[in-house]
Formats: C-alpha cells, sequence, structure tokens
C-alpha cells in the first residue's frame, strides 16, 4: 500500500503553489488574459491540498493560541490567515472583473474598475506576504530539497503521520477541511463584496479605469516578462530580506544568552 508522508506533499505542494502563483502574476503579459483566469483558479487545487494536510497544524493552533505556542508558531498562523485573506480577495475581485473564464462558460457580467484596483492590491500585498512566508520556512525547504532521501530531514518526514491512497481515506482527511475552508472563504467574501457600493468605491473607480486601460495597452512578449519578473521579485524579496535578517538577530540573541 503506498504512502505518502504529510511533510512530503506539504514541500511538494509549497513548491508548486509558490511556481504557480509566479506564472499567475506574470500571466496577463506573457499568455495572456486567459492563461492568468483559468491558472487563477486551478491554483486552488494545491492550496486546498497544501492546508489539508496542515490541517491538525491550524486546529491545534488555533485552540492554544492564546495558552501556548512559540511566538514563531503564532506569527507563521496569523501570516497564513492573512495570505488565505488575500487570496480569498484576489479570487473574488478576479471573478468581478473576468474577461475570459466567465464568458467561456456562459456568464457575462458587467466589469467593475473598483475590482480591478481591488485585485492589484490585494496581488500586491499577497506577493510581499508570499515572500514573508518563503522566508519564515526557507531553512526547512532547503533542507527537505537537499536530503530528501535520507538524514535528518528523512528522519522527520518518516516520523509524521503518513496518508494512505487506501478508498475512503481522502474524505476521511479532506472533506471537513475542505467545507470548514470553504465557509470562511464566503464569509470573506461576504464581508468584501459590499465595498464595491461605498463611497470610496467611487472614488477610486475613475483611477481603476485609468489602471486597467493602461494594463491593456502593455505590450505581450519577453521584454515585459522580464520586468514584471524583476519587480516581482523587488515586491517579494525585500520583505524575505527583511525577514531573513529579523530571525538572524533573534538567533543572535538567543546565542548570546547561552
Amino acid at each position: 500500500m503506498a504512502r505518502i508522508s504529510r511533510k512530503q506533499v506539504r514541500l511538494i505542494t509549497a513548491i508548486v503553489l509558490f511556481i504557480g502563483m509566479v506564472i499567475v502574476l506574470l500571466a496577463p503579459y506573457t499568455t495572456g488574459i486567459p492563461l492568468h483566469e483559468w491558472l487563477g483558479f486551478l491554483i486552488l487545487i494545491p492550496w486546498f491540498i497544501h492546508m489539508i494536510v496542515d490541517w491538525k497544524w491550524i486546529v491545534s493552533t488555533t485552540r492554544t493560541f492564546f495558552k501556548k505556542g512559540t511566538g514563531r508558531s503564532k506569527f507563521n498562523y496569523v501570516l497564513d490567515w492573512l495570505l488565505f485573506f488575500l487570496l480569498t480577495v484576489m479570487i473574488v475581485s478576479g471573478v468581478l472583473i473576468s474577461e475570459a473564464a466567465l464568458p467561456t462558460i456562459g456568464i457575462h457580467i458587467d466589469v467593475d474598475p473598483f475590482w480591478f484596483v481591488m485585485h492589484t492590491i490585494a496581488s500586491r500585498f499577497f506577493m510581499m506576504l508570499l515572500g514573508v512566508h518563503m522566508a519564515m520556512h526557507l531553512i526547512w525547504i532547503f533542507l527537505a530539497l537537499k536530503r530528501s532521501s535520507a538524514g535528518m530531514v528523512d528522519q522527520e518526514l518518516n516520523s509524521e503521520p503518513t496518508i494512505s491512497r487506501k478508498r475512503g481515506s481522502f474524505s476521511h482527511h479532506a472533506i471537513r477541511p475542505i467545507l470548514i475552508i470553504g465557509l470562511a472563504a464566503g464569509m470573506i467574501a461576504i464581508v468584501v463584496l459590499p465595498l464595491g457600493l461605498t463611497d470610496w468605491a467611487q472614488e477610486i473607480r475613475p483611477a481603476g479605469i485609468e489602471a486597467s486601460e493602461e494594463a491593456r495597452a502593455r505590450p505581450m512578449g519577453i521584454e515585459t516578462t522580464l520586468i514584471d519578473l524583476y519587480w516581482g521579485g523587488i515586491i517579494m524579496g525585500i520583505p524575505a530580506l527583511i525577514t531573513l535578517s529579523v530571525l538572524g538577530l533573534f538567533r543572535l540573541f538567543k546565542l548570546m544568552r547561552k
């Protein structure tokens, strides 16, 4: 019977998510809006798997957040929920400005430029926090990639519960998390959607129209892709470097106290 470690699944989905998010963020100006929109929906699959694999940790940390746990664990917990919130806003706003995916399945809506602005803002903050998230887990990712078949990381992987592929396993491990995650996303959507009816939304709609026109006017090609990669690296890289610096300082203080 084939078994796969939870940490192995976590590592694979983390890599797929990171690569997928980079492609999604670049797709509008490299391969076009349709791929960007469809990949935006498909990226939810590894995201759900990633959260399902971490579900026991999420539940445990939720129950004990104000009682026990390390500062780092609590920080990761809050960070993960912020990423989830921003991803939900990105999906909701992406649906409301869809130019390809929804029309393909026969759904046509009037695009509100306000949601174009919200989509852009949410994606930028998501990229920043994704850089922090990657920095917080960089050492584990590096060790897992370097020693995935032997040594310390392999022992760590084998010490964790495994996910069996036998019948009934998926429903046991996934249905409840999927329902709760879906409910949480729905609640976020309910809170966010009324923003489109506010005076603030009315004020920034002209900026949204101008920004969307500028985005459509950008040429597709290698030059645009390289520019987006550069700025994407800046947006994710600076928060990542700051996070690594702070972690290094904490480690230095711990060594000095010993």
